[in-house]
């Protein structure tokens, strides 16, 4: 596939389920990339043939605003943006419907049970959601049998060395070879789990999130690497911006 987003190995097995009537649901912790794997899914779909693409970012009031009035708003809005491209080559696909942070909606389990009991020959919905416990929360037994639950988690070893370009037979008895990915395991435990790496993941604890606790390992972590490490934590501020706070 040719595409701007770095390979997930979790994107193969979502691709299998986008021919199935049941609803995706990805969820998982803040900034593990799902957003990233559902942009990378739209991108795949849109290279194909006959397919429409809509994404929701319920982090923008007036998508949140838009699906909490119910599955009719969500499909009217929808119909109203549709190309006609299908009806002038008569033909018909199913139009695929994202929705990103989805346990900001009042009742996420009735929209996606909705959808699907009435509108799953015309529609495919994949759903995201940041809090693996509000999700939980708010999803009910109704949706058993509607819904594909996938959960996303950060990097593995395989994909962050991907992500920094690197390539290494790690069965290799080279002992540089073997020091080498020993030096970069351990800077994966400390930082590599999140596909930005280890600044953006410091800064964006404070700006997105307002953490107020940074945790490091004193066993991966050199005294110089921690003291930057919490200088740039304290000097972050919480961006303060409604999306944010929300959380």
């Amino acid at each position: 596939m040719d595409t701007k987003y770095k390979n997930r190995e979790k994107f193969v097995e979502i691709i299998k389920y986008l021919d199935i009537s049941e609803v995706l649901v990805l969820h998982g912790s803040r900034q593990v990339g799902k957003t990233t794997l559902m942009k990378m899914v739209m991108e795949y779909l849109q290279n194909k043939e006959n397919h429409q693409v809509f994404y929701f970012d319920l982090e923008k009031p007036e998508y949140l605003e838009l699906c909490n009035k119910g599955v009719e708003a969500v499909v009217g809005y929808v119909k109203a943006r549709q190309n006609n491209r299908q009806s002038e080559n008569n033909t018909k696909s199913k139009i695929y419907i994202f929705i990103d942070e989805v346990q900001y909606l009042d009742d996420p389990a009735s929209l996606i049970k909705l959808f699907y009991d009435h509108y799953k020959d015309d529609f495919k919905l994949l759903v995201s959601g940041s809090s693996s416990f509000a999700i939980k929360s708010k999803f009910k037994n109704s949706l058993v049998g509607r819904i594909i639950d996938l959960e996303i988690f950060g990097l593995s070893f395989y994909e962050f060395l991907d992500f920094k370009n690197l390539n290494y037979e790690l069965s290799s008895d080279s002992e540089l070879i073997k020091k080498e990915l020993k030096n970069l395991y351990e800077e994966y435990v400390i930082y590599g789990f999140y596909p930005q790496g280890s600044e953006d993941i410091i800064k964006l604890s404070r700006e997105h999130n307002d953490a107020n606790i940074l945790s490091l390992g004193a066993s991966f972590i050199d005294e110089e690497a921690a003291m930057k490490a919490v200088k740039l934590w304290l000097e972050t501020a919480f961006s303060g911006e409604e999306r944010h706070v929300r959380r």
